[in-house]
C-alpha cells in the first residue's frame, strides 16, 4: 500500500457516519426494520450501501439467556476502495437489547475516512473514545448535518499490562506488533469474556501511525466482514466455537494466538522488552507530521514516546507469474507486423522466380 504523510487536526471535519438499527420507520421513504436511521447528508449511495453491509452482527446469547450482556461488540477497521480512492471505515456493530417486535436488535455505526484525515492515533484508538458510538437510538431518522467530535487521543506506549493480565506475559502485545509490521495475517481465538479492544489499542500504541491505518481488524470476526473482491482482514478475531474457528484453523501461514489461557513459552522478538517495561535501550525518532504547511513531530503528553520508523513492508512473492496485458499486446502486434513482411518477402520471391521460368 502506498505511504503518505498524516495530516493531523485537533478535530476531524470531513468524515461522514452512517447509523443502522431496526426500527418502525428508517430515514429512507417506505424503509422499516433493520434500516438507515441516520447519515450524513450528500453521503453517496455507494458508501451508503457499503456501510450498510458491514452492519451484520451475530448475536451469540439470545433474548431470555443470562449471558446476553456477553455479547461481543464487533469494533472493526476495513479498507474499501470506492470512486478510485481508499476509504477507511471504522465501526462499532453491537447487540441493542430488543427491538418494537420484541425480536434481537443491534446497532451500527460507521464512520468513513479520506486518505487526508486519517489522524495519527488510529482507528484502534478511534473506538476507545467514550460516548463517540451511538449504543441506542431512540429519535426520528435525520440527515447529519455537524462534524463528529474526534479527537487525536494519544495513547501512551507504555508496558502492555492488558497483555500480561490475559496471558501472564505483557511481552506478547510486542509479539503482536512485530507480526502487524511484516504484515501477517493474525488469527485470536477468544471467548466472549475476553475484551479484544484494549489489547490491540496497546500494541499499536508500539507502532507509528502509517502502520495503524495500513492494519485491518475485526475484533468479532464473521465471514460477512469479507464480501468477495475486497481485501482480507489481517487481524481475525474469533470466537471460540464458531464456523470461523474451524476453517481458520485449517487455514496456513496464520499466526494463531489462543487468548482463552495463559502461554507457557516465553516470547522473543524486537518489540517484547519494550512490551514488558515501556523502555527501549535507544530513543527513535518520531516520524514528522505535515500540519498545515508546517511539519512537526509527534508528541505524546507525559510519556516517553516510542515511534518505530517507518519502513515498508516486503510482501514475497513466490512461483508468481505477473500477466501484463500491454505487454502481451505489444509483443502481438510485433509479431503480426513481422509476419507480413515475411509474407510479402516471399512473394516476391516467388513471384521473381515465376516471371525467370517463363522467359527462359
Amino acid at each position: 500500500m502506498r505511504r503518505k504523510a498524516l495530516r493531523l487536526y485537533n478535530r476531524i471535519t470531513m468524515i461522514q457516519e452512517l447509523i443502522y438499527t431496526s426500527v418502525p420507520k428508517g430515514l429512507a421513504p417506505d424503509s422499516q426494520g433493520f434500516c438507515t436511521v441516520a447519515q450524513t447528508a450528500g453521503m453517496t449511495p455507494l458508501v451508503s450501501q457499503t456501510l450498510k453491509n458491514l452492519s451484520g452482527y451475530r448475536h451469540t446469547f439470545p433474548i431470555g439467556d443470562e449471558r446476553k450482556p456477553l455479547n461481543p461488540e464487533v469494533f472493526i477497521h476495513v479498507i474499501r476502495r470506492i470512486a478510485g480512492a481508499d476509504l477507511h471505515i471504522v465501526s462499532r456493530v453491537a447487540d441493542c437489547g430488543v427491538d418494537y417486535t420484541q425480536r434481537s436488535n443491534l446497532i451500527a455505526h460507521h464512520y468513513t475516512f479520506e486518505e487526508s484525515d486519517c489522524i495519527p492515533c488510529g482507528p484502534a484508538a478511534i473506538l476507545s473514545q467514550p460516548n463517540l458510538f451511538r449504543k441506542n437510538w431512540n429519535e426520528k431518522p435525520r440527515e447529519i448535518t455537524s462534524a463528529p467530535d474526534i479527537h487525536n487521543i494519544q495513547f501512551p506506549s507504555n508496558k502492555c499490562v492488558t497483555w500480561e493480565k490475559q496471558l501472564g506475559d505483557a511481552g506478547w502485545g510486542g509479539v503482536v506488533a512485530e507480526r502487524i509490521e511484516q504484515g501477517d495475517p493474525i488469527i485470536f481465538i477468544f471467548d466472549p469474556k475476553i475484551k479484544m479492544l484494549p489489547l490491540l489499542v496497546e500494541t499499536f500504541a508500539i507502532l507509528p501511525p502509517q502502520l495503524r491505518w495500513e492494519t485491518t481488524f475485526s475484533t468479532f470476526f464473521i465471514k460477512s466482514q469479507e464480501p468477495p473482491n475486497t481485501n482480507k482482514i489481517q487481524i481475525k478475531c474469533i470466537l471460540n466455537g464458531s464456523d470461523e474457528e474451524t476453517f481458520a484453523k485449517l487455514t496456513n501461514n496464520n499466526f494463531v494466538l489462543d487468548l482463552r489461557q495463559k502461554q507457557n513459552l516465553s516470547p522473543t522478538g524486537k518489540y517484547v522488552e519494550f512490551a514488558r517495561t515501556g523502555f527501549v535501550a535507544k530513543a527513535s525518532i518520531p516520524p514528522k507530521i505535515i500540519i498545515g504547511n508546517k511539519t512537526n513531530e509527534i508528541k505524546m503528553p507525559n510519556t516517553t514516546p516510542i515511534i518505530v520508523p517507518m519502513q515498508k513492508r516486503q510482501i514475497p512473492i513466490k512461483n508468481t507469474r505477473v500477466y501484463d496485458s500491454q505487454q502481451t499486446n505489444q509483443l502481438s502486434v510485433s509479431f503480426w507486423i513481422k509476419l507480413f513482411i515475411v509474407t510479402i518477402i516471399i512473394t516476391l520471391v516467388i513471384t521473381g522466380l515465376l516471371a525467370l521460368a517463363k522467359y527462359s
